[in-house]
């Protein structure tokens, strides 16, 4: 018994020189100076990381490979920085899933479609099973494969329904055989939140599944099966991208789309397939493409000055704000020494 008196004795005396917690002891501060940046500086700041483009490739490219490897670059950030502490996990971690990326790997291997195909199946797979984390995405942006279309697919689609708030879908990239691969996965399903697609002319079936789309984007083909989904599926589209009609597809636009507000060609149209826009009440954007490489040349294309002269009248009779806007991109890419110019309509 003396021994055990003793060791309580040792004890106490111990925590006896412990400041209790009703001392007003200040504890050193040990808070790393920079978790006290106002969250617009760190906005700034974040905004020198790069991701992929907005809407890569911007329209009628059609890439094969993956894109540079230093479009991961703002994600492997947001993914530190969400990780760092419990104040930067509320700043960044929304940021982080706002837009779902799985389009470009870290080497450029020459089986990038199967790295591609595995990454994208399991990310699918984990955001149909964190609600948390699917609440954030606004955006999906990926490239499809035929590698392993049968579990890939599936999973995709699983994940594009556990989005209550995607508002952009974008296909960057899809194999032009998968046709029907698409449509088995993506047939008799309902997008509803989705405003924005960017999908390849193939990919037809994935547009079929967006109802209420408002924005259109064809990066790949003339854009022709896009607009008899359009017709039966989406008649709500108020702006079109990267489409190349003749008379006879512009005929079908007119019809699909009445709602139209705003047109952006990435090839040269021809003045009568311009005209047939005549009767769309709502639009008052035209966007023109020209072959021509400077603005001063754009008097030597006798098409395009009789285009602008049409589309002049055109947005005239229409009320509110209007624009008319002529561009040329080497390979449709502003930094390869594209240009753009507005038009004056008075």
């Amino acid at each position: 018994m003396p021994p055990r008196r003793a060791k309580r004795a040792k004890v106490e005396s111990v925590v006896g020189a412990t400041p209790s917690s009703r001392d007003a002891v200040s504890l050193p501060n040990h808070t790393s100076s920079v978790l006290e940046l106002p969250v617009e500086l760190l906005m700034e700041i974040l905004s020198y990381f790069p991701g992929a483009p907005a809407e890569a490739p911007r329209y009628g490219i059609y890439f094969d490979s993956t894109l540079a490897a230093s479009s991961l670059e703002r994600t492997d950030l947001l993914r530190a920085l969400s990780q760092t502490c419990q104040q930067w996990r509320l700043i960044f971690l929304p940021l982080l899933w706002e837009c779902v990326e799985v389009c470009t790997t870290r080497s450029q291997k020459p089986a990038w479609y199967l790295w591609l195909a595995r990454s994208l199946e399991r990310k699918s797979k984990g955001l149909a099973q964190n609600p948390q984390h699917a609440a954030h995405v606004r955006c999906v942006r990926v490239r499809l494969s035929r590698c392993s279309t049968a579990t890939v697919l599936p999973a995709f689609v699983s994940c594009l329904r556990a989005l209550p708030n995607l508002h952009t879908l974008s296909i960057v990239f899809a194999h032009i055989k998968m046709t029907s691969s698409l449509k088995s996965a993506f047939e008799g399903r309902s997008f509803p939140s989705v405003r924005t697609a960017l999908v390849p002319n193939h990919a037809h079936n994935v547009l079929r599944s967006c109802p209420e789309v408002r924005r259109v984007i064809c990066n790949s083909g003339d854009g022709g099966t896009l607009v008899s989904a359009m017709a039966k599926e989406c008649k709500k589209v108020e702006v079109i991208e990267g489409f190349q009609p003749d008379e006879k597809m512009m005929k079908r636009i007119v019809k699909a789309a009445p709602n139209l507000q705003t047109v952006r060609f990435s090839r040269s149209i021809t003045p009568a397939s311009l005209l047939l826009l005549s009767s769309l009440k709502n639009l008052v954007n035209i966007e023109l493409h020209t072959d021509v490489h400077s603005e001063a040349a754009i008097g030597n294309d006798a098409r395009l000055v009789d285009c602008i002269k049409i589309a002049k009248e055109m947005l005239r009779k229409r009320e509110g704000t209007k624009s008319l806007i002529v561009s040329h991109f080497a390979y449709l890419c502003t930094s390869l020494g594209g240009w753009s110019k507005n038009i004056e309509l008075d």
